[in-house]
């Protein structure tokens, strides 16, 4: 670990404090910034939430769909089966994943480890990787003979220079808040076994979904937007829950450290508990929002086939990348108050559009 980066954390806070918040125990300190200089704020920001699962519908709705997969999957297999490559293709599809999550689960646990060894290198490096990659592109481009593309690229590397001068001041800054994050996560690793937990449950559900779309696809051309809805609302939900898990474990680790400095402390049982059950419904709720956008998505690009629509494509294209990044932006921030208070789906879009 870096020690020239400094570690930020909050006040501890009370007993009584505590037990006033539910279902999370977590405090956001405010100094008032709205014109009254905090004179009339409480020194809480967050409402205490009660006990109580929400939007229970989307949870309902997610389960559901998965029974729905579970009951075609047999039926899958045996259509495999009767086609006479069935062993192989699944064979295949098991080699191929099988692959990737290794390779995923020994890049993640490099990453995570180089990070916590080199929180301030690793902003910087960032910046330096941006710029290298515009200029690079850019004598590509004028090797090929591509001068327009060749432009791009360089207005890019000249952007990506102002922008790394213009902010390189708060390098400093970046890199402690970096910093304090992983050092929550290094007292907190148990959160790296529900990580790979999620990974494997996605993995080994990319199995069935590739069985299930190979048999459902040839006989119903149809579903293959309902498919691709699945699939990504499936891997939505695991990567939210994680998300909003590891929300309530550093949340708490900020104010109640004696809650969350251990492996397995009592701050991750209690955030994913909250994660899987009371709040499941509400990360089923934005999972669902998102996985449309990007089954829309998947749709589009297999019709760029299509010479006659290729420009029609493109721009429908543009429209659901620029509605996918303000939902994931809202959800990103919504999803933290989830992890934090336990709050309610609805009400979460108006905090996050808010920030």
């Amino acid at each position: 670990m870096n020690n020239n980066v400094p570690v930020v954390q909050g006040f501890a806070i009370s007993q009584q404090n505590q037990n006033q918040m539910s279902p999370a125990p977590l405090v956001v300190q405010d100094y008032g910034d709205n014109g009254d200089n905090g004179d009339n704020f409480s020194g809480y920001k967050g409402e205490p939430q009660p006990k109580k699962f929400n939007d229970v519908f989307f949870s309902v709705l997610f389960f559901a769909h998965l029974i729905a997969l579970a009951c075609v999957l047999p039926a899958s297999l045996n259509a495999q089966g009767d086609n006479g490559g069935g062993d192989g293709n699944i064979g295949s599809i098991v080699y191929f994943v099988s692959v990737c999550g290794v390779f995923a689960t020994g890049l993640s646990t490099v990453s995570l480890g180089f990070m916590m060894r080199y929180a301030n290198q690793l902003v910087k490096l960032a910046l330096y990787f941006q710029i290298a990659t515009s200029l690079a592109m850019a004598i590509l481009m004028l090797m090929a003979g591509s001068i327009m593309m060749a432009a791009f690229c360089g207005l890019s590397f000249f952007i990506s220079i102002c922008y790394a001068y213009a902010v390189w001041a708060r390098i400093p800054f970046a890199a402690a808040n970096l910093n304090t994050a992983l050092i929550a996560v290094r007292a907190n690793l148990g959160l790296t076994l529900i990580a790979y937990i999620c990974l494997f449950v996605g993995f080994a559900f990319s199995i069935a979904w590739v069985t299930i779309s190979n048999a459902v696809l040839n006989t119903y051309p149809g579903m293959a937007f309902l498919l691709f809805l699945s699939y990504y609302w499936t891997h939505q939900v695991l990567s939210n829950t994680m998300h909003v898990t590891s929300a309530g474990v550093i949340g708490t680790w900020w104010f109640a450290p004696i809650e969350a400095s251990s492996f397995c402390s009592q701050a991750i049982g209690d955030s994913f508990r909250r994660a899987s059950t009371y709040s499941f419904g509400s990360i089923c709720f934005g999972s669902l929002i998102v996985a449309i956008v990007q089954a829309l998505r998947q749709m589009n690009h297999q019709m760029r086939g299509n010479d006659d629509a290729r420009i029609l494509v493109c721009i429908i294209d543009c429209i659901l990348g620029c509605i996918e990044g303000i939902i994931e932006y809202f959800n990103k921030w919504a999803y933290i108050y989830v992890g934090l208070y336990g709050t309610s789906r609805y009400f979460m879009w108006f905090v996050a559009a808010m920030k």
